[in-house]
């Protein structure tokens, strides 16, 4: 509960900025955007113990000329099943759980283990180019940085860092818009588990229903960076409503199709331009 208190005190916050931009001149360039989130993903990945993480996080993205900037701050709470007097289960240098058994042992009872802290902070920057047309594509690319400044004994973090590179492109064909993207990850070594460097992709599609109202789903993939685990691969079906000329707010759930990702998960965010 305390997650969504603290989602629902920035969403004011952001409203309040909302109301007080909400008169600014459309004909202004838009210089970026402040996004407050709340993320809940819960699973058992492929074995007897349920792990279940609530994320808050705050988001800013700065435009200049055709780069975007970004930052992602991410407040987490993890809650892991594992067997009283057996060793814990911990999450993997890619959010997967790993290590602690897969089962639980006659006569062992399950304990919960509960750790909240900062996560590991996203910084990205993209580079956009456009076409001459309203619906010509647009390609970007763009390189991240997963800094690695959460617990890792905590279960807040890899405790290294990552590089991740990125391509992708965008298409708005009427009322639909299409994409696609492509990622290369170096993933930071890990002292007591043995890590690959992992590709990624994803594709998505939605439609603008009305004037304010869009609908749309992704599909995201991406290498097990542990040798012999599943795949991360999920689905995520979302609903945004533009609340103004100034802000947007987004409702979203989404389904594991691997024990390597959560089991499904849902999430809400709101969005100020300014």
């Amino acid at each position: 509960m305390r997650h969504i208190r603290i989602f629902i005190i920035c969403v004011l916050a952001v409203v309040g900025a909302v109301h007080g931009t909400s008169h600014a001149q459309q004909s202004s360039p838009q210089r970026g955007t402040v996004r407050v989130g709340y993320d809940y993903a819960t699973g058992k990945y492929g074995t007897d113990f349920r792990a279940t993480s609530q994320t808050t996080r705050v988001a800013a993205s700065a435009f200049v000329d055709d780069w975007t900037f970004d930052i992602n701050l991410p407040y987490l709470r993890r809650d892991v099943e594992s067997a009283v007097g057996a060793r814990g289960n911990r999450f993997g240098p890619r959010g997967g759980l790993i290590g602690g058994g897969g089962s639980v042992p006659p006569g062992r009872r399950i304990t919960h283990t509960i750790t909240e802290g900062m996560g590991d902070v996203t910084t990205t920057a993209s580079r956009y180019f456009y076409g001459e047309g309203a619906e010509s594509v647009v390609w970007e690319l763009g390189a991240t940085v997963k800094w690695n400044t959460g617990d890792a004994n905590k279960n807040l973090g890899s405790g290294e860092r990552d590089y991740t590179l990125l391509t992708g492109a965008f298409k708005r064909s009427g009322n639909w818009n299409f994409g696609g993207s492509l990622t290369y990850t170096v993933v930071g070594e890990n002292a007591s588990v043995p890590v690959n460097d992992v590709w990624g992709a994803s594709a998505d599609v939605s439609y603008r229903a009305g004037a304010n109202w869009r609908l749309g789903g992704s599909f995201a993939w991406e290498q097990s960076a542990v040798a012999g685990a599943q795949a991360p691969r999920s689905v995520t079906a979302f609903v945004s409503r533009e609340l103004g000329p100034a802000a947007r707010l987004q409702l979203s759930v989404n389904r594991g199709m691997s024990d390597a990702s959560p089991a499904w998960g849902g999430g809400a965010s709101l969005t100020l331009r300014f």
